[in-house]
């Protein structure tokens, strides 16, 4: 039976029973407080075959735990990344979906992260201000788990574009305000002044959430349809089904005339969330500009089914 440590950074001490609690079962959980080289030496003390990767304010349910533990005595990867749902009330980013599955939350933010490795020597934690085992990891086989959830529940974060601003400017290198600054800005449409904060973003941790993604975005409304399909490109090495970068990919496709690879980017992008209305009409969008009305008829026709309140469910 395949054996699996759990390595759990401490954020804020007081979370770390909730997180630890459900990990009971597993052969080993070590906490470690501090940075990228503490990491390391815990990485090196493990003896197991896997490692879990965790912070004190995610939670991974025991059915899930379950299930993972049975997967791994099948597993043959090298690594692999699992979605996290990241709860929170702030409805200000193009993120954000609703949801009431948790009390004292209306919604989360989807994101999707390399959480386990099979445990190599050579994948080593690096970056001084958030440690990220990303740059050890490339070029290994990485495979996405969609059904082991990760629940996070971070602390509320300041979220006015003026309070972010001014934390920004007392705080130039904390990476998660420079972050939420820059979504901030993005949802403001001020595409430049985002598209500065994520270029320095990506020099320090590319890796830090949607990073690339947002990148490639602010690129696209400023003129840089190539750059921008680079940073999707970039995201979707790291992280194959991480369905933003995915999504504007197609979208980045479909601005430049290249209607054929944009179907195929939003049918993979619909692949991932099937019921997703703008991913519909997307790519029944493109089967007409393609000439297939009678796909484009088929697929909007099934979105109503989905959707019956949005009516006609009409093209952009």
């Amino acid at each position: 039976m395949a054996t699996l440590a759990a390595l759990v950074l401490v954020k804020d001490p007081a979370d770390l029973a909730r997180c630890k609690t459900p990990l009971a079962g597993l052969t080993s959980v070590h906490t470690i407080e501090g940075g990228t080289e503490k990491l390391n030496d815990a990485l090196a003390a493990i003896k197991d075959e896997w490692v879990l990767l965790l912070s004190t304010d995610e939670v991974i349910s025991q059915p899930s735990l379950m299930k993972l533990a049975r997967f791994l005595n099948r597993a043959s990867d090298d690594a692999y990344s699992l979605p996290i749902r990241s709860y929170t009330n702030h409805n200000n980013t193009a993120e954000w979906k609703p949801s009431t599955d948790v009390a004292g939350y209306t919604g989360y933010l989807p994101t999707r992260e390399v959480r386990l490795w099979k445990h190599n020597p050579a994948i080593r934690f690096s970056g001084e201000v958030i440690p990220s085992i990303i740059p050890s990891i490339r070029g290994l086989r990485i495979v996405a788990i969609n059904d082991v959830l990760v629940h996070a529940y971070p602390k509320d974060r300041v979220d006015s574009l003026m309070n972010l601003a001014n934390a920004h400017s007392k705080r130039p290198t904390d990476i998660p305000i420079a972050y939420d600054y820059g979504v901030a800005l993005i949802n403001a449409k001020r595409w430049q002044e985002a598209r500065e904060i994520f270029s320095t973003l990506s020099k320090h941790n590319a890796l830090y959430r949607n990073t690339m993604v947002n990148l490639g975005i602010c690129r696209l409304h400023t003129g840089n349809p190539v750059g921008a399909a680079r940073a999707f490109i970039s995201t979707l090495k790291d992280n194959p089904d991480d369905l933003m970068a995915i999504n504007n990919l197609a979208a980045v496709f479909y601005m430049t005339g290249k209607y054929e690879k944009a179907a195929e980017w939003y049918q993979r992008a619909l692949s991932l969330d099937r019921k997703d209305p703008r991913l519909i009409r997307a790519l029944a969008n493109t089967y007409l500009k393609l000439g297939k009305k009678d796909e484009a008829a088929r697929l909007l026709d099934v979105g109503r089914k989905m959707h019956p309140k949005r009516g006609t469910l009409p093209l952009f």
